[in-house]
C-alpha cells in the first residue's frame, strides 16, 4: 500500500482552508490545515510535511516571510512549496 503524501496548507481564509483540505483529502492525500504561519511551525514541529501549499497574503506574516523560514532550516529546506494567490 503506497504511503499518502502529508500537504501542509497555509491560508488564513478558512474557506479557501476548507475546500483545499477536502480536495487533498478526496484525492488521497492527508491535509494539515493551517489559518496562520504561527498554526503552520507548531504542525511542522510535530509531523512530517511532503508539501506546503501556502498563501502568499496573509495578515501577520507573508508568505515570502515563511518562505524564507523554511529554506533557513535544514531540516525543511527541501519541502516543495506551491504558493497561492488571489
Amino acid at each position: 500500500m503506497a504511503t499518502r503524501a502529508n500537504i501542509l496548507i497555509v491560508d488564513d481564509d478558512k474557506d479557501q482552508l476548507d475546500l483545499f483540505g477536502l480536495l487533498l483529502e478526496k484525492a488521497k492525500f492527508k491535509a494539515f490545515k493551517a489559518l496562520s504561519v504561527d498554526e503552520a511551525m507548531q504542525i511542522l514541529e510535530c509531523e512530517k510535511v511532503d508539501c506546503v501549499v501556502l498563501d502568499v497574503f496573509m495578515p501577520t506574516t507573508s508568505g515570502q516571510v515563511f518562505t524564507q523560514y523554511l529554506r533557513a532550516h535544514d531540516a525543511l529546506q527541501d519541502i516543495p512549496i506551491i504558493m497561492l494567490t488571489a
